[in-house]
């Protein structure tokens, strides 16, 4: 795999003009055609940064750039989606705060690669991300490639995702719904539309076409070289007549759809489509047996979800048994908790009227202090008044003992002495 471009300049000047987004649903011959892209010069990254063949799937390699890759992922997972899940995209989802990181390691790749000469990528999941990329490269150049829908569900259906199989009818959905947005930002009328069944069966008059309409400066030696490479017949492992295509129990939709994609996929595949086809019953047999198979593993895949469902049912039943049993303990719980609070309640409302008791005789007890308080000042004012008068009693007494002493001491009391006595022995005073 090479990766070979012009020299770069010593000042180039970013281009994003230059670019090729090169789409198409998974399974339709995206790697075919960007490897003749890239055979004819168009830039698609260094050697590392493409995904390696895979052997089983895809020997001659994806040409997918593995930066481009990550960030569709990332945004299919940011908007709710992923690879084969399409998201629900409302309007004007490209703009939204949450893809502001992507958007600006979007601009560092593209950077990167738009230095000079012709560039571009392929990625079967930007047929979802399609509006994102064109906020970013509002000038690029688009080219879609187009496969019978039925042979690239068969094609995708039979390769293996992480040990499981995406089924014949999702990879039909997935291919009407990925074309379903595309064409929501895609303007098909400056849109380069091919269709792989005329890249393999008319690959040079094709590509020829292809690098015409993009501008694509390849001669007539490269293109030689790239059909050369590129196209094989084994790389056709589905290859499913119109008659039986229209047989199918298929949406009508996918018809429709293909349909309106063929209509655009130039005169190469219009002559391709006019060709009679012409089936043995070899042929015939295979392509049943194909087809028998691809509704076999459906219906195997639908018994395993329905199995998956049982044993999903029976798990969610010992579950619901499980939380019955916590509820009731939780219940049970519950009410003696309530009892419990019921008590604390009727405690807390005895505690209150014992607390409102206790005011009660509190204030009763500060009154009886307060009454108490003014009998002590009372007596204590009266105890003062009685020392008071004893002091003064005391005064008085030491005064007239005084006085009595003195009068005995005086002539006078000495000399009527006798007849004081003779008084009192008559019946007299003192």
């Amino acid at each position: 795999m090479h990766s070979t471009r012009q020299a770069e300049s010593a000042d180039p000047v970013l281009d994003r003009s230059a670019a090729v987004c090169i789409l198409g649903a998974h399974r339709s011959g995206t790697s075919i055609l960007t490897r003749l892209l890239h055979t004819c010069g168009v830039y698609l990254g260094n050697d590392e940064d493409l995904l390696p063949p895979v052997e089983w799937d895809n020997p001659d390699g994806y040409w997918e750039n593995k930066k481009f890759n990550d960030i569709n992922d990332e945004i299919l997972g940011a908007m709710g989606g992923a690879w084969d899940i399409v998201p629900k995209l409302p309007k004007g989802w490209s703009q939204a705060p949450v893809l502001d990181d992507l958007r600006q390691e979007a601009k560092d790749l593209l950077d990167s690669l738009s230095k000079d000469g012709e560039w571009g990528w392929k990625d079967p999941r930007t047929m979802l991300t399609l509006e994102f990329w064109q906020t970013l490269l509002p000038q690029m150049r688009t080219l879609l490639i187009v496969r019978n829908p039925v042979e690239a569900a068969l094609s995708l259906s039979k390769r293996p995702f992480h040990g499981a199989y995406l089924s014949f009818q999702d990879s039909i959905d997935l291919w009407l719904r990925s074309h379903q947005v595309a064409l929501q930002s895609l303007d098909l009328d400056s849109c380069v539309v091919t269709h792989l069944d005329a890249l393999t069966q008319n690959p040079i008059p094709e590509l020829q076409r292809i690098v015409t309409c993009l501008e694509i400066n390849a001669d007539d030696a490269q293109i030689r070289l790239a059909c050369e490479e590129a196209i094989k017949p084994s790389l056709r492992h589905h290859t499913i007549p119109r008659i039986v295509t229209e047989s199918l129990p298929i949406d009508p939709a996918v018809y429709t759809m293909y349909q309106q994609l063929c209509s655009r996929s130039g005169p190469n595949f219009a002559r391709t489509a006019d060709v009679e086809e012409h089936f043995d019953v070899a042929e015939l047999t295979a392509l049943t047996g194909r087809l028998v198979g691809a509704v076999l593993r459906d219906a195997g895949y639908l018994d395993q979800c329905l199995s998956d469902a049982r044993d999903h049912c029976q798990s969610v039943d010992t579950e619901i048994n499980h939380l019955r049993g916590e509820t009731d303990h939780l219940r049970a719980e519950t009410d003696h908790l309530k009892a419990e609070a019921d008590h604390l309640k009727n405690e807390a409302d005895h505690v209150k009227a014992e607390a409102d008791h206790l005011r009660g005789e509190a204030g009763h007890l500060r009154g009886e202090a307060t009454h108490l308080r003014g009998e002590a000042e009372r007596l204590t004012a009266e105890n003062q008044a009685l020392k008071a008068l004893a002091s003064e009693s005391s005064d008085l007494a030491e005064k007239r003992a005084e006085t009595v002493v003195q009068m005995e001491r005086s002539l006078s009391w000495r000399a009527t002495k006798p007849l004081r006595a003779f008084r009192r022995l008559f019946g007299g005073g003192s």
